[in-house]
């Protein structure tokens, strides 16, 4: 009978620990040198999944000038950027900060709390990195890559 009850309780600790649903976390990144145009890009990503699907991906960006203007034309075309994907469809959120002539930008973006129909319904080349309906870890990586960003 203490078996029994044992490997009732191991099943369900199975269950409410999410079934083994790991999350994985995949880094990229991505440097971008515009000298030529005043300024270095420097971005890092943290992609989170789980069984393929993308919840959501922490990007943590640095904008390096010498030239206060260019800091600030990337800070307002961002902000405008983010605040209306937002207010579109949702699962934006971010903090921008400047110091010794960086901008820096971190940005969340929640899948999970995202219209992603809507987001489709917008940018119809999106569609090709899902998957019923979801952005998988394979068509992320496959979107990265086509801009330049290295995953691991």
């Amino acid at each position: 009978m203490k078996k029994m009850f044992f490997v009732f309780g191991l099943i369900i600790c199975f269950f409410i620990s999410g079934c083994g649903k790991k999350e994985i976390i995949t880094k990229c990144n991505m440097k971008s040198d515009q000298s030529l145009s005043g300024y270095f890009i420097e971005s890092n990503y943290k992609v989170y999944s789980k069984k393929n699907v993308v919840t959501k991906v922490e990007i943590n960006e640095e904008i390096s000038s010498e030239k206060s203007d260019v800091l600030s034309n990337f800070k307002s075309m961002y902000e405008s950027q983010y605040d209306s994907n937002n207010n579109r469809y949702g699962g934006y959120s971010y903090k921008m900060s400047e110091k010794d002539g960086k901008l820096i930008i971190d940005l969340t973006i929640d899948y999970s709390k995202m219209n992603i129909e809507k987001f489709v319904s917008d940018n119809a080349a999106f569609s090709d990195y899902l998957e019923d309906n979801k952005l998988t870890l394979d068509g992320i990586k496959k979107m990265y890559k086509t801009s330049g960003i290295v995953c691991e």
